[in-house]
């Protein structure tokens, strides 16, 4: 006969569902008399408070595995009982999806859109109304993330005006609030990060757009 398991909330029922899917067409009659049973036992319920209880059993399934084999008779119970509200025939919807199933499914490709990721690199030394216009401009453009950059001392150059820690203290300043990411690696390291080098450290978050303004 196979191996079987009593549903938790149907034992007083008496009827058996088999755990081996060879055995389902031999017992569809067995199928269709429970969902009269359960119809005579529960009373009629909205489809949309079913679909609910069905969700909460099918949750439990996956974070109560010591309770599992009680919430898959509840969840059993749920969806003959739904099948009951939109007077659908159960063996009919196993059948219809099983032949799904041996049927060849074409797959629609899928198209994945990269993350897009502004990295605005100046001195911001200091960061100006300008500035913020600028990021504000970004913002609207439709980027999904937009980087603001301060750079550390370049080679060759003349020194900033304001030590690294104060141009990271006045950039975190300026652009907070307005949904931006303030990365000051460069004034922490007192290193220069080369457009090419910038570009690799964020590039593993998105496609990387270089923005040129004002120093």
């Amino acid at each position: 006969m196979g191996w079987y398991s009593r549903c938790s909330d149907l034992s007083s029922l008496d009827i058996l569902i088999p755990l081996n899917p060879s055995l389902w067409e031999s017992n569809m009659p067995e199928l269709a008399e429970l969902s009269k049973r359960i119809a005579a036992r529960f009373s009629s319920t909205p489809a949309g408070e079913i679909v609910q209880q069905i969700a909460g059993h099918a949750a439990a399934l996956s974070h109560d595995p010591e309770h599992r084999r009680g919430e898959t008779g509840d969840l059993l119970c749920s969806v003959l009982q739904l099948c009951n509200e939109g007077n659908w025939d159960p063996a009919a919807l196993i059948a219809e999806s099983l032949a799904k199933g041996e049927a060849p499914q074409e797959i629609a490709p899928v198209t994945v859109r990269s993350r897009t990721r502004a990295v605005f690199a100046s001195s911001f030394d200091p960061p100006g109304l300008y500035h913020r216009a600028v990021v504000d401009a970004l913002i609207g453009s439709g980027f999904d993330e937009v980087v603001v950059w301060p750079n550390g001392h370049r080679p060759g150059q003349e020194t900033g005006h304001a030590a690294p820690h104060h141009r990271a203290a006045l950039a975190d300043l300026a652009f907070r609030g307005m949904g931006v990411e303030v990365d000051v690696y460069d004034l922490n390291e007192g290193t220069f990060t080369a457009p090419v080098d910038l570009e690799r450290r964020q590039e593993c978050d998105g496609e990387v757009w270089h923005v040129v303004g004002p120093k």
